[in-house]
């Protein structure tokens, strides 16, 4: 029998030195890879790419899940450098004199007209699909994110990947459609969507009003792709659970309004969405303070603490015990401890 090699920290056993390794590193306070976009630092390039696809808060507001699962690594690197690249040169041509108070988290674009969340650079996409100037699915020319959802927001690399969500997980069209779904080609998809964007309005287009009349949309001449083309025709899928009067399906007058900042939104679902992306952090982030990772809710930093917090791992190395610890427990260890973990993760955050 081959012998095992163990981990003195977690008691771990591998076949291979190189396997025990590579989990020690899994003990280390931080990490020598920095995420240019959330300030997460990481032990591995491959844990970076990991943290990217199921953790980034950036990457979530951005894209659609479903997006960022299809992209390879070597997508995800580049798209996380070219948004780090946009999100600084923001800062530097806004940045003023004197200290800054700012939280130092990119916020997207807002719409004027319906207070839509949008990535950064595809504003004037989505001003155009408002005063009829062009049509929904349009190319962004200026921004890391080429195609947008103009109902919910969110970013997508390639044309078929927006029609698939239009069809399956946009949640506002899916809410306007018969329980049963219904079929139409992607000619009559826009449209259907062009007319939510105008029923979302708050306040009224201040543009000049293009009228496109009977003018025809033909598809682009290098579109390879059949599901893109605007005859393609095909069902949506309804999303189970959605609740109909969130999403203002009866189109009544009276509006949401944030309680935080005071816009105004079409549905409560829209609101929803603008509280969680804009006001969110603020509201309701809470940290470890060991590693000084962010979490959106204290029930995600419990479990943090519990299964995969590096600090807490090397305190109590014992899975079993460590899982029964209880929230006082947690917080009598983290008071102790604080102080040392704390200057440690510093001090290697420096050196990064």
């Amino acid at each position: 029998m081959a012998e095992e090699h163990e981990c003195l920290q977690c008691q771990q056993k591998f076949l291979q030195p190189s396997q025990l390794r590579r989990h020690m590193e899994t003990h280390m306070i931080t990490g020598d890879f920095l995420c240019g976009l959330c300030n997460c630092l990481c032990n591995r390039l491959p844990t970076l790419d990991d943290h990217w696809r199921k953790a980034c808060p950036e990457f979530r507001i951005l894209f659609d899940d479903e997006e960022i699962k299809t992209m390879s690594y070597e997508d995800l690197r580049e798209t996380a450098f070219r948004l780090t690249l946009d999100r600084y040169s923001i800062e530097d041509n806004c940045q003023e004199p004197g200290p800054s108070t700012e939280s130092k988290k990119s916020k997207p674009s807002i719409c004027i007209y319906c207070n839509l969340h949008l990535p950064s650079g595809t504003l004037s996409n989505h001003y155009g699909v408002h005063s009829n100037r062009n049509s929904p699915g349009e190319l962004c020319q200026n921004s890391v994110v080429r195609y947008i959802c103009d109902l919910c927001g969110f970013g997508f690399r390639f044309k078929k990947s927006l029609y698939a969500h239009w069809r399956q997980k946009c949640a506002e069209i899916s809410a306007n459609c018969p329980p049963q779904g219904i079929v139409l080609n992607n000619r009559e998809l826009k449209k259907m969507v062009q007319g939510l964007v105008k029923r979302a309005e708050v306040e009224k287009p201040h543009e000049l009003l293009y009228n496109r009349g009977e003018e025809e949309e033909v598809d682009d001449e290098d579109e390879d792709d059949e599901e893109t083309k605007l005859s393609f025709t095909s069902r949506i899928v309804p999303i189970e659970g959605i609740d109909y009067k969130n999403w203002n399906v009866e189109n009544v007058s009276d509006h949401s309004k944030c309680p935080d900042c005071g816009r105004k939104f079409h549905s409560i679902e829209r609101l929803n969405r603008h509280i969680e992306v804009y006001h969110g952090e603020e509201k309701n982030s809470v940290f470890c303070e060991l590693c000084q990772m962010k979490f959106t809710q204290r029930r995600i930093l419990l479990r943090h603490l519990r299964n995969s917090c590096k600090a807490v791992r090397v305190e109590e190395p014992d899975d079993k015990k460590r899982l029964k610890l209880s929230i006082k427990d947690l917080d009598k260890m983290i008071e102790n401890v604080k102080p040392r973990w704390k200057s440690l993760f510093n001090k290697k955050k420096r050196k990064t």
